[in-house]
């Protein structure tokens, strides 16, 4: 996938094992206006519900930081889903 300026690839990876039964793929990245921190990204995706896409605005120190942040929230955006499903 490109990123917003499409100059660079973000390559994503998928989570081990699906969260509430979506398939979650997280991605992190050089942040391009502040050098040195890092961003991420996440798609999760679930058989007859709308895709989460989401790029992350908060800047990390580094990218195991990132990509544990990413996790995190992609993780929460998933619950948040599924609790408005009800």
């Amino acid at each position: 996938m490109e990123n917003g300026s499409g100059k660079r690839e973000i390559e994503f990876t998928l989570l081990d094992e699906k969260h509430h039964g979506y398939l979650v793929e997280w991605a992190v990245r050089p942040s391009t206006g502040s050098p040195g921190k890092w961003m991420g990204d996440f798609h999760a995706f679930k058989e007859g519900e709308p895709a989460l896409r989401v790029s992350i605005a908060n800047l990390y120190d580094n990218p195991a930081e990132a990509r544990a942040n990413t996790i995190r929230i992609a993780k929460a955006q998933v619950e948040e889903a599924v609790a408005a499903k009800g």
